[in-house]
Order: C-alpha cells, then structure tokens, then sequence
C-alpha cells in the first residue's frame, strides 16, 4: 500500500534541496501508445529538458493530476516557508512528507520503465503506482494513521483491489475544485498571487479533514463498527441484477424441461442457487541520484519563485 512510500520523519535541508532541484514534465510522443517524461536539473548552468523515460499513455492523465499535486505542494511550501503565523508553521512538516511520499511514489513509477524496452511499454502496468491511485481515490490520504484507519475498517487490502473496480472519471469528485488542478489546466504559472493564500488554507483544511466514509463504502465493502459490513451500492445493485437474471435464466429452463417432458408448468422441483533514479536509495529516502522532482513550467515549476 502507498504509506509505504510515507517518511517516517521531515525530510532535512539538503533532502528537500535534492528533491526541489529535478524537475520532471510530460510530453507527446509520435507514438500513440506511449508518452514521454522529459527531466530539467535547475542546478545547471543552464537547465534544459533531457529525455527521461517513456511510459504508457493510458497513465497520462492520472499521472498529470499526480504531477499537479507534487508541483502545487512544493510550490505552496517555497512560496510561504518564511512565514512565522501559526498556520503555515504548524503545517510546513505534514506538508513536507507528503512531498517527499509524492517524490518516492513518483520515483517508484519511473524506476522500473528505465529497464523496459521501448516496444513492451505501452502494455506495462505499475502496481506501485495503481496502489497509490487506488488510495488517493478512495481517501485522498496517505499517512499511516488514515491507512491505519482504513486497514480496520475494510475486509479487503488496497492491494488485492483491481484498478477496474473504480471510476477514475469521478476521481475529481471527492477532491477541492482548485486541488484537482483543472481550473488551471494543470498549469501552475497560471495561478494568480492573490490565489496562493487560498489554495494554502484549501490544502490545509484537506489534509486536517477526516476521510469521507459516505464516499469510501460507495465503492468498497466497509464495517460500519458494529460488525456489519455495507456493500458498495454499485455492486450491491449488480448483484442483485445478476441474481435476479440467474433467476429467470433457471426458471425458464426448469419451466420448459417439465412442459417438454410432459409434466406441469409449474415450479415444482426447482433450485434456486471479481527509470528510476540511477543512484537507487530507499523508499524513505526518496531515491537516490539527480531526480528527485517533476515539473516544468506546463507542468508545475513556478518560474517566478527564487529558490
């Protein structure tokens, strides 16, 4: 499961810097299977995108909304790191692990598709990666105690979810309008400097709120503390369905048995019976080499930032 990849302590000065100093972005490619991540090291003379890694095209958009809330955090963090009110410096460090959690969860994606040739890509599946998505879909959080939380609650583990099971077009529907990112095309240049402070108290309410339950048993089996275990109401009426149509698929085969052998048409006798980093490093430890980040001005690098 994606707390995995969650710090167990705030990342030091030099960590952060490691991660803050790569930059990823993505970008089309000729090929209609697969797109590309292209890499920029702002520590360089003159930083410039450098070809990094391919991957399957049907990740673009889930890893854009990935990316959106890398960049959107580090850029919250560089933005308001001097500021001394309460409410930035009670939240700097639970905002700085989940920018070193999204940084390994990224580098978990990457790793692995720098060992694949090119021509096997467009079919490769990243379990790490479907894990993450499933539980940011499902709770919007990654910290142990939330995941903690889930574990007791639910019968089934993240992990033997199949991504199938959820409606990745309805992931925006249990996060903030702005936090999704589409209000500003996943661009981070294009929000204004009035809206920084806002987008600030939206990420800090998220991340204090508690998980919505309503949302989570909608899609998976959940013990509502008493022992009983709701069933999602989608799979719940598809039950019900198949069920019903096992039903009268049986009857009406038992029902034409007896009239053709001659006896009644009655019921009688009937039964009724889912690149990696080159330097490796721990999960904790985000990796190890010249990455460490993503972005890019499209993507999620505020040029307008001294860092």
């Amino acid at each position: 499961m994606s707390d995995y990849y969650w710090p167990r302590s705030v990342p030091s000065e030099l960590h952060r810097d490691y991660i803050f100093q790569v930059r990823y972005s993505m970008k089309e490619t000729d090929d209609g299977d697969v797109s590309e991540i292209v890499v920029r090291n702002l520590h360089d003379a003159v930083p410039m995108d450098q070809h990094h890694v391919f991957f399957p095209k049907f990740y673009d958009r889930l890893l854009r909304m990935t990316l959106w809330t890398y960049y959107l955090y580090i850029n919250l963090y560089e933005r308001f790191r001097r500021r001394r009110q309460k409410k930035f410096k009670s939240f700097f460090p639970h905002l700085l692990k989940c920018i070193v959690h999204l940084d390994n969860v990224i580098e978990a994606f990457i790793r692995p598709l720098r060992e694949i040739s090119l021509p096997q890509i467009s079919n490769h599946l990243s379990q790490n990666f479907n894990e993450y998505l499933i539980t940011d879909f499902l709770l919007g959080r990654h910290d142990p105690d939330t995941l903690n939380m889930f574990r007791s609650r639910c019968p089934i583990n993240i992990e033997r979810m199949s991504f199938a099971d959820f409606d990745f077009d309805k992931y925006k529907d249990n996060m903030s309008k702005k936090m999704c990112g589409e209000e500003f095309d996943f661009d981070i240049s294009k929000i204004d400097g009035d809206e920084w402070e806002p987008l600030w108290d939206e990420v800090q309410d998220w991340h204090k709120k508690k998980p919505d339950i309503a949302w989570i048993s909608s899609w998976v089996q959940w013990d509502d503390g008493t022992g009983r275990v709701i069933q999602p109401v989608s799979k719940a009426v598809s039950f019900i369905l198949e069920t019903k149509d096992l039903y009268l698929i049986m009857s009406f085969q038992t029902r034409n048995k007896t009239t053709e052998e001659g006896g009644n048409d009655g019921d009688e006798g009937m039964d009724y019976e889912m690149g990696s980093r080159s330097h490796g490093g721990t999960p904790e430890e985000g990796g190890s080499g010249h990455s460490g980040g993503s972005g890019t001005v499209a993507m999620g690098f505020d040029p307008t930032l001294n860092t």
